[in-house]
């Protein structure tokens, strides 16, 4: 395996969707998979965030102590903005595409470099 075809998967596995593809310079690919996985972790990260911010909204009105386990506690008992199905539909995606990124890099480094 020729060392830009390491560096391709590497970029793609570790860093970012996408990321491997800008290396090899197919930028429409990369744009597309870039958004694509970022407006899906968005959707979860957004998830999260609410949930923190009421949680962390308690603590400084000091109607939960600061407690690890207690804080914990009162994350997982926030309710999700999304519905279940819709998290676990947009995490199977991001995981689904993560994969067809790499394959798609290593593909085309493949043909490029040999």
């Amino acid at each position: 395996m020729s060392p830009n075809v390491r560096k391709t998967i590497m970029l793609s596995v570790f860093a970012f969707p996408g990321a491997g593809h800008l290396f090899l310079k197919y930028y429409p690919r990369a744009i597309l998979f870039i958004v694509s996985f970022s407006i899906g972790a968005s959707v979860i990260v957004i998830n999260i965030m609410q949930k923190a911010q009421v949680v962390a909204d308690q603590i400084v009105a000091r109607q939960i102590p600061l407690d690890v386990t207690t804080i914990t506690q009162r994350i997982l008992e926030q309710p999700d903005i999304f519905s279940q199905h819709t998290l676990t539909a947009v995490t199977w995606g991001l995981v689904i595409l993560w994969q067809l990124c790499i394959f798609d890099s290593y593909r085309l480094a493949k043909a490029k470099f040999g």
